[in-house]
């Protein structure tokens, strides 16, 4: 969703365009497909990350502090995102209980942008994941985004404090590290329980206005267990292993040189 500054980018050949209504158009038609097959597509870096060589993923502070005015923010690097964030909505299929307390198919509309990754840089001094202003003010306020936001790779982002994410409006860390939570979350804290309430609440309404609960009635227990197509790929590959195996111990055999007999 980025912007092509220059032809050296490390990142060109996934952005689309050096035009902001161009990329906001063909990313704007990516995310409403994904999502009327419900699916909720991450528009990414949010927002402003134009370079790569330094974008902040090592240990340490390192990192682009990306210094703009607001009409240039607005009318190029971020018309990708708002024409992304202000799509038409989608049609949603779900389960409603009713009074008999049996269920029935229903629909709703929601919106079609439903997930956003902020970036690894800084506007001026403060971290895009962590800035109330482009978070709350920008994404929440004006362009009425519900979604959930997640970072970029957290487990080397050292910057990317827990509190100050989940305070400016973001929602979820990008990592599989517990080092690399950077947060210790305290449920005795009035102000820090309201914002990790919030933060959960937009993950858990974006996660159920997917396709991921796949028609799951209310009450319905989920186990992480191994999916039958996991299963048929796992037995596939053994299958397919073992004659690849096979075939070169054959092919061996037959091209071997053999002893002539006296």
């Amino acid at each position: 969703m980025n912007i092509h500054r220059t032809p050296f980018s490390g990142r060109n050949g996934e952005y689309y365009s050096e035009d902001p209504y161009l990329s906001g158009t063909v990313a704007s038609q990516q995310v409403y497909g994904a999502a009327t097959k419900g699916v909720y597509a991450y528009i990414k870096h949010f927002a402003f990350n134009d370079q790569e060589n330094h974008r902040g993923d090592r240990d340490g502070q390192y990192g682009l502090a990306t210094w703009l005015n607001e009409q240039s923010a607005r009318q190029i690097y971020l018309l990708p995102f708002e024409m992304c964030m202000k799509l038409d909505d989608v049609e949603l299929n779900y389960l409603v209980q009713k009074d008999d307390g049996s269920y029935e198919n229903a629909t709703r509309q929601i919106r079609a942008c439903q997930a956003v990754m902020t970036a690894f840089n800084r506007i001026g001094y403060t971290w895009t994941g962590g800035s109330y202003a482009l978070l709350t003010g920008i994404a929440r306020n004006e362009w009425a985004f519900q979604g959930m936001m997640i970072t970029d790779n957290a487990n080397t982002g050292v910057f990317m404090d827990g509190y100050q994410m989940i305070e400016a409006g973001g929602d979820i860390k990008l990592t599989y590290l517990e080092d690399s939570a950077r947060f210790d979350f305290d449920q005795d804290d009035v102000t820090t329980y309201h914002y990790a309430r919030e933060a959960m609440h937009r993950v858990l309404y974006t996660v159920a206005n997917s396709k991921a609960m796949l028609g799951a009635m209310p009450g319905t227990d989920f186990e992480n267990a191994m999916r039958f197509t996991t299963k048929t790929i796992i037995a596939v590959d053994v299958i397919c292993s073992a004659l690849i195996v096979l075939l070169v111990v054959l092919t061996i055999r037959r091209f071997r040189p053999r002893k002539k007999r006296q």
